[in-house]
């Protein structure tokens, strides 16, 4: 089982739970990441940013596939 955090350090980083490692970190918000949420089959994570911005990320290798502009202002969730 994995699970996602988001942190004001501009990451969020998968852990496998079992261990508590992290095996991914996801890096490319400019601005503290408020959440972020694993897709419903996993192979995907969202993040929400202080940089205005969303992002959708391949969990397993970490690449930024998508990234979601519109907002004027803090992204506080996506899920």
């Amino acid at each position: 089982t994995e699970v996602v955090t988001a942190s004001v350090d501009r990451t969020a980083c998968i852990f496998e739970a079992a261990f508590g490692e992290c095996v991914q970190t996801l890096c490319g918000h400019e601005g503290g990441i408020h959440s972020a949420a694993f897709s419903p089959d996993s192979l995907q994570v969202v993040t929400a940013s202080d940089d205005c911005t969303a992002r959708v990320w391949e969990a397993d290798s970490g690449e930024c596939v998508q990234l979601l502009r519109g907002h004027t202002d803090c992204v506080l969730s996506a899920v």
